[in-house]
């Protein structure tokens, strides 16, 4: 009887080491989802994530600098991902790149390293 009693505690112990393992497995792959999706969210702001490849068979690309009047304009009538801004600098117009992107989500814009804009290498 002492025996049983053991074995039933062990195996009590097992399933609740189980069951906290696996909570903890849950928590992780959604601790990493949210910290992909905040990445990629980050680099689609930043002008860092290629862009789209399917649904567009031609695209304007548009060196817009650090602020363009014209490239603020011209994003509100071309369909999405068809005109491409080539920034200087994605932090100087945030609410463009926050719109044009629609909220970090559609990676249709880039970004040139600093020190490169202008150059072939860029």
């Amino acid at each position: 009887a002492q025996l049983k009693l053991s074995i039933q505690k062990l195996q009590a112990a097992r399933a609740l080491v189980a069951g906290v393992v696996g909570i903890s497995q849950i928590v992780n792959i959604a601790s990493n989802f949210y910290d992909s999706s905040k990445m990629f969210r980050r680099r689609i702001i930043h002008g860092k994530e290629p862009l789209l490849k399917w649904g567009i068979d031609s695209r304007i690309i548009r060196l817009a600098g650090l602020t363009s009047d014209v490239t603020e304009v011209s994003v509100q009538f071309a369909p999405l991902g068809r005109l491409v801004p080539i920034m200087k600098d994605t932090g100087a117009v945030k609410d463009l790149v926050w719109d044009v992107t629609q909220g970090g989500k559609v990676p249709v814009i880039w970004e040139v390293k600093k020190g490169h804009y202008g150059f072939k290498k860029g």
